[in-house]
């Protein structure tokens, strides 16, 4: 069975350590064994590269017990060539496909990124019966939350979008070079980061949008990089990605929402 075991908690944020017992158990995991969370929201998962960590997402499913919203916060696939989803890959898909079973009150999400296809995410999100949105917003224990890709707080990649493709093309090609991300992938990232300050420019466009719709948090995806942060009354908050051996995404329940790192190593 392969689930997430936890290992530390700190204010705001969980570590988890990915485990995997040898047997078959997979989704048959009761409901009552499972960690119930009103919404979980992942990010850059990047379906058709080497690099998803496909096994670790299959733990997090094993090891909670979505109540309310399952978010999909852009960059699900790398391209529209569905002949780079592995066997791994196909089976992810088939778990959210259960996800929606008519037993189930869950709603799920699929918020459009800069690698989703539009029509890709129509297509696909009928057949695994996902909601397709730019944004979404929705209050919960007295704050209001806000979710959105990010990509478009990006400056480099709004200013100079033929580069920014290229780069694009060109994590493509990287990923099966390093598909680990652990040399040529890391060093790329690295200073593609440092080019363009995509970090902080995402936070703060965030910010500035999130101030704008009058919401109390603002989550985002797309810099693979997972942080927290406040401007001044408004929370930023980014869930990171699943193509790094240090994985994340973001869960929410009545006493808050929480920061989840999973460590493959």
């Amino acid at each position: 069975m392969q689930k997430l075991v936890c290992t530390k908690k700190e204010k705001g944020v969980t570590y988890w350590k990915f485990s995997d017992t040898g047997d078959d158990l997979m989704e048959h995991i009761p409901q009552e064994e499972r960690i119930h969370v009103h919404t979980l929201i992942v990010s850059d998962t990047h379906l058709g590269t080497q690099g998803f960590r496909a096994n670790a997402f299959l733990a997090m499913l094993n090891t909670f017990w979505i109540e309310k919203q399952f978010i999909l916060l852009g960059d699900i696939f790398q391209d529209g060539d569905f002949k780079r989803l592995t066997g791994s890959h196909w089976q992810v898909l088939s778990r959210i496909r259960k996800l929606t079973s008519p037993d189930k009150d869950l709603d799920e999400i699929w918020i459009e990124g800069n690698h989703d296809n539009t029509v890709m995410a129509g297509v696909i999100g009928s057949i695994v019966g996902l909601d397709v949105q730019r944004e979404f917003s929705w209050e919960f224990a007295g704050k209001k939350y806000l979710v959105i890709h990010g990509d478009m707080f990006h400056w480099f990649m709004v200013t100079y979008p033929l580069i920014a493709d290229f780069m694009a093309r060109l994590y493509g090609l990287v990923d099966y070079i390093d598909p680990h991300h652990r040399h040529i992938g890391q060093f790329l990232a690295k200073k593609a980061a440092e080019l363009n300050r995509e970090h902080e420019h995402v936070a703060e466009g965030a910010a500035k949008y999130g101030k704008k719709k009058g919401v109390d948090v603002i989550i985002c995806g797309h810099t693979h990089l997972a942080m927290r942060q406040t401007f001044e009354n408004l929370e930023y908050v980014n869930t990171g990605c699943w193509v790094k051996d240090l994985c994340s995404f973001v869960t929410l329940t009545e006493e808050g929402l929480t920061l989840n790192y999973v460590s493959l190593e």
